[in-house]
């Protein structure tokens, strides 16, 4: 997109999910796209832990929220759970359905502070929520749903993982549905 003859894109700032964890999201979105219409879920591919929605911006900014986030990287590794399922803005009237992602350490919010912070004075809206680590596999297409409990199967334990980066994901809408690249990896 292109306004004023800048170059505007869309991003985010994220983690990519273990194999393991990416697996036990995937299969979430299994047990409940049999149990819930009229959501549209998100593609293992693009499944990830959102660290600070930015969306539509000048690309020029690019190098200013890299520096933002090599400052972070001093919170790096960051232990996480990845476990249950849920909703926003409640179970029985969600528009997102989440796995959710429990912050062992408290290094997700500590670099989720300093990011929104540190964005907020360049210009960028700052987060009015609570940050709630999850991982986001499906969107309401209509009016909200509910989530159902799912049983909780003998395998269905909370998966562990380390947190080695976080990424600068440009986010592509397309017909088909988002298409996420990554721009920087920082460790």
């Amino acid at each position: 997109m292109k306004e004023s003859g800048k170059q505007k894109i869309r991003i985010f700032i994220g983690i990519s999910l273990s194999e393991e964890a990416r697996d036990y999201a995937a299969s979430k979105i299994d047990q409940l796209s049999r149990l819930i219409t009229g959501v549209r879920w998100v593609r293992p591919e693009n499944l990830h832990i959102t660290l600070k929605f930015i969306g539509w911006c000048d690309s020029s900014v690019v190098p200013e929220i890299v520096k933002i986030m090599s400052q972070c990287s001093k919170f790096l590794p960051a232990k996480v759970s990845v476990g249950g399922v849920g909703g926003f803005p409640s179970h029985d009237r969600a528009k997102v359905i989440w796995v959710g992602a429990g912050d062992i350490e408290g290094k997700l919010e500590k670099m989720f502070r300093m990011i929104d912070g540190r964005l907020t004075r360049m210009g960028i809206k700052s987060e009015k929520r609570k940050y709630h680590p999850h991982i986001t596999i499906g969107r309401s297409s209509g009016g909200p749903v509910a989530v159902p409990s799912i049983s909780e199967r003998e395998n269905d334990s909370p998966i562990f993982f380390t947190v080695e980066d976080i990424i600068l994901f440009e986010s592509e809408l397309k017909s088909s549905g988002a298409e996420y690249s990554v721009l920087q990896r920082i460790k």
